[in-house]
């Protein structure tokens, strides 16, 4: 037994052909009887209802409810053919509308199910013919009407031209789904042919791209390892830590580079019983700003001990020259310079000396914070040198002082909730709060403030930060 949610077309034929055999064989049979004057026996009415309602009933619950069942439609299509030897014994068996019934029922019986079927159904019907004849008597030579007889043989001969039509219009349906999809065919062969052939070009892409990725890896890898070593040297050129904790005991360095080498630098040595604190930014990142980094530190020490410089605004003013004469600034394009805040301590004279290109100085004494603005010039740049004359201040050390030197990475660093600038005010409010607790611990906090206020933003580090703190 076979079920299936939606009936096929041979099914739904059959279905349709077969209300309308019951319904001409009903009108037959009235108008048979009608012409003869004669009565409808009660069992013929009661056999009529049966033939037109429950086969087609059963059907279409079968159907709706439980999907289309192919042995239930075998038992109506042989009720029905049953019920064709009691409207042949009815009608005349011998007579063209009793002809035309037992063809469209047969038919459908053939059409539908083979024939097998169709001689069961045969039997079944001649069986059926010997019951109503027992039942009702025999009806074999009853005379029919020269109307009837044309009208029956009329449908007889357009019954086949309905099946012909059917056919044929089934037949078409089908021939043109057979084009479609022999057009599908072909269609989805050039589709995997064009596929196929996609196929093969992106593999070919991807292995040239994963070459040029080994390749970039690889440069990449070695780029990398030169920055590195960029690294390690501009780490060798400035201050050693034993000597920072020498010199100035009391101090500390928050030092970050954006990338592996940085544009900024610190300077710390002493001369001549001073010493010398610098925070300087340098123009650039990576390796640019690293090339100005070296070239400042050999500039500070060449000013400072070779030439025995010990004003921080006469060092300045030399650096200035010394940066726009290296870079040949008068002959060419270059506007390369940096940005540097110079503090030098005497301890003796409880003096500190100040100059300051665009990096200023903040001090803190007895719980008040002061800050020193610096030159708006820089170091080398586009500036004519005669206007390069940077300014000196003096603060009296007598008393405990904490001061700042820094660049402007920090105070310039996107991030918090409202992704905006930590700006300097925020960074003295920071200073002057922590101020009195010990130098290392200043430093953890300032770190740690920075960290927070970038990973709040979302944001990455913009610029190299650089922050020295000296309490003297």
């Amino acid at each position: 037994m076979n079920t299936f949610k939606k009936p096929l077309f041979i099914h739904w034929f059959y279905y349709i052909s077969a209300v309308v055999c019951y319904w001409i064989a009903f009108a037959l049979v009235f108008v048979h009887y009608y012409e003869q004057n004669k009565t409808l026996p009660t069992l013929g009415y009661a056999l009529l209802g049966t033939c037109l309602l429950y086969p087609h009933i059963t059907f279409g619950i079968q159907y709706f409810r439980t999907g289309f069942n192919e042995r239930h439609e075998r038992i109506c299509m042989l009720f029905d053919v049953g019920l064709c030897g009691l409207f042949g014994n009815m009608i005349d068996i011998f007579s063209a509308p009793a002809l035309l019934y037992c063809m469209l029922t047969m038919t459908n019986i053939m059409l539908a199910h083979g024939t097998k079927y169709f001689v069961i159904g045969t039997a079944i019907a001649f069986l059926n013919y010997a019951w109503a004849g027992l039942v009702m008597g025999f009806q074999f030579f009853q005379p029919v009407s020269f109307g009837l007889t044309v009208a029956s043989g009329l449908l007889t001969l357009f019954y086949p031209i309905y099946l012909a039509s059917v056919v044929h219009i089934r037949t078409k349906m089908l021939k043109n789904s057979k084009i479609k999809l022999r057009e599908q065919k072909e269609m989805m062969q050039e589709l995997n042919e064009e596929l196929n052939q996609l196929n093969e070009e992106i593999s070919t892409t991807l292995e040239t791209v994963s070459a040029q990725k080994t390749e970039i890896q690889k440069q990449h890898f070695d780029i990398t390892q030169s920055i590195s070593y960029a690294k390690n040297i501009q780490e060798a050129f400035m201050p050693s830590l034993e000597f920072i904790a020498h010199t100035i005991p009391h101090s500390f360095i928050l030092y970050r580079p954006r990338d592996i080498v940085s544009g900024d630098f610190y300077y710390i040595n002493e001369h001549a019983g001073k010493i010398f604190i610098a925070a300087v930014d340098c123009t650039g990142h990576g390796i640019p700003g690293a090339f100005m980094s070296f070239l400042g530190n050999d500039l500070l020490t060449e000013i400072i001990v070779n030439r025995n410089t010990l004003e921080p605004d006469l060092i300045l003013n030399k650096m200035s020259k010394g940066i726009r004469r290296v870079l040949r600034q008068a002959e060419t394009n270059n506007r390369d310079g940096m940005d540097i805040a110079l503090a030098v301590i005497d301890h003796q004279a409880k003096k500190l000396a100040y100059s300051g290109a665009r990096n200023p100085l903040i001090y803190i004494q007895n719980q008040h914070l002061h800050t020193i603005k610096a030159d708006i010039k820089s170091i080398g740049g586009e500036q004519r040198e005669e206007n390069k004359v940077f300014t000196k201040h003096i603060v009296d050390i007598s008393l405990p002082t904490t001061f700042y030197l820094f660049t402007d990475g920090f105070q310039d660093q996107f991030g918090g909730k409202a992704h905006k600038k930590f700006m300097t005010a925020s960074l003295r409010k920071k200073l002057l709060e922590i101020h009195q607790k010990p130098l290392p611990e200043q430093h953890n906090i300032l770190n740690e403030t920075l960290e927070q206020w970038i990973t709040e933003g979302n944001e990455r580090q913009t610029d190299d930060i650089l922050l020295i703190g000296v309490k003297v």
